[in-house]
């Protein structure tokens, strides 16, 4: 099955002031464990390509699984080389245990290769839910790979039958040992057989006294009518004894029997120029709108379309403008 990515034209801003077009192009084995893609990048009189990934996924054994992915970037005569080798092992160890081992080496155009970044991920289920343990190791300046941070989040189910999880984000010091960044307090509840709401407590360190303290709290309410399905987040901060309200994210996304899909985002955020209310608090504004669509064809392309708008001090939704040659820094490193 072929696949098409359209991400739309983007009005250029800086240096150039033309149309450029971006689009990512797939193509799919018949059992999906083969997928190539191509960024493209279309202006008025040229178009190029920075980039191709290219992954295969392997059944090493019935309990490993294996996927690789080659990043190959475009040179200045026109030529590819491997930038980036992703690998990622997924091993059931037993029952109730999964490991996965990601590594990612880049490589320079020389032909040499280094190890950047490791990721280890262990998932343990419990009798009471489950537990995760998330190790990341980073390239220091000699060449070795060290320990960068790590996240412990365990999961339980509770008498209501609600579900808990708590995960502590860990990020390696000046000193030389782990110390504690963020920890994230969530709770999943059921409020019948279409709705849930998920309510989630950030806790960040306080960097005067090396103690964790409330940043801000996030309550997500999850609606599903038929094939639409609502999302509504309200993120708040503390303010003296009660919350104040900092942003609103509402996404209303529906799909079709043929997996065609509509999706459409409006991010709120506090007003700028707008005058307090009694409570000396700004109201909530809409700032931002992302509207995504994914049309499946006959002969089995997918279309992806993703437009960015922004609202005008008018109130008008203006589409986002983008930079042609940031696009193409960002995508071939």
């Amino acid at each position: 099955m072929k696949r098409l990515w359209y991400f739309g034209s983007f009005l250029v801003t800086a240096a150039a002031t033309v149309s450029a077009q971006v689009s990512i192009t797939g193509q799919e084995s018949v059992d999906k464990a083969v997928t190539g893609l191509q960024v493209n990048i279309s202006t008025m009189d040229r178009t190029y390509m920075p980039v191709t990934i290219d992954t295969k996924q392997t059944k090493v054994d019935p309990s490993t699984t294996r996927s690789e992915s080659v990043m190959r970037a475009r040179l200045n005569d026109g030529s590819y080389f491997d930038f980036r080798n992703t690998t990622a092992t997924t091993q059931q160890l037993n029952s109730n245990t999964a490991q996965t081992v990601i590594e990612i080496v880049d490589s320079d155009r020389q032909g040499g290769e280094r190890t950047t970044r490791r990721v280890t991920s262990e998932t343990t289920k419990t009798a009471t839910g489950e537990r995760s343990e998330t190790s990341t190791y980073r390239r220091d300046s000699s060449g070795k790979l060290v320990l960068d941070g790590e996240v412990a989040s365990t999961t339980k189910k509770n008498p209501d039958g609600s579900l808990s999880t708590v995960s502590i984000d860990k990020r390696m010091g000046v000193g030389g040992a782990l110390q504690p960044e963020k920890q994230v307090d969530q709770t999943v509840t059921e409020r019948g057989p279409n709705e849930k709401q998920v309510t989630s407590r950030i806790m960040t360190v306080n960097h005067l006294d090396g103690s964790l303290a409330v940043s801000s709290r996030e309550t997500a309410t999850i609606r599903t009518d038929g094939n639409t399905t609502s999302t509504e987040t309200l993120i708040q901060k503390p303010s003296g004894t009660t919350w104040q309200n900092t942003g609103k994210i509402v996404t209303k996304e529906t799909r079709q029997p043929d997996g065609s899909m509509q999706r459409e985002t409006v991010e709120e955020g506090l007003a700028a120029y707008t005058q307090k209310d009694q409570g000396g608090v700004r109201p909530l504004v809409p700032q931002r709108k992302i509207v995504e669509s994914e049309i499946r064809k006959p002969d089995g392309t997918v279309v992806i379309d993703r437009g960015v708008y922004r609202r005008d001090v008018n109130g008008d939704w203006k589409p986002a403008t983008f930079s042609v040659e940031a696009a193409a820094q960002a995508t071939s490193y």
